[in-house]
């Protein structure tokens, strides 16, 4: 099994957060949820930073969420073994 690596889409159109097992399906969850119209582009524009675990998790529970969640809830949530957006940029809600 393929562990989880957490790429930050800080030097792209819009900010996101997401979990992914290579670079490349992060590119292609950003596109699809995020922005851009290809994964080339989004690679063109720059890398994702690389976050550790650990970084990632403290951007992810620090950021309020629209639904309560305790401490626990917030864990099981990052903590998922799916591949997908953890973060995406407020001007996009």
């Amino acid at each position: 099994m393929t562990e989880m690596k957490y790429y930050e889409f800080n030097k792209h159109e819009y900010y996101a957060l997401i979990k992914a097992k290579t670079a490349q399906k992060s590119m292609e969850i950003y596109v699809e949820n995020v922005a851009g119209e290809s994964v080339d582009q989004i690679k063109n524009e720059g890398t994702p930073d690389l976050l550790n675990k650990y970084d990632a998790f403290v951007k992810y529970g620090l950021v309020p969420k629209e639904v309560d969640e305790n401490f626990e809830e917030t864990v099981k949530n990052f903590e998922e073994e799916t591949e997908g957006l953890l973060l995406i940029d407020g001007s996009l809600l």
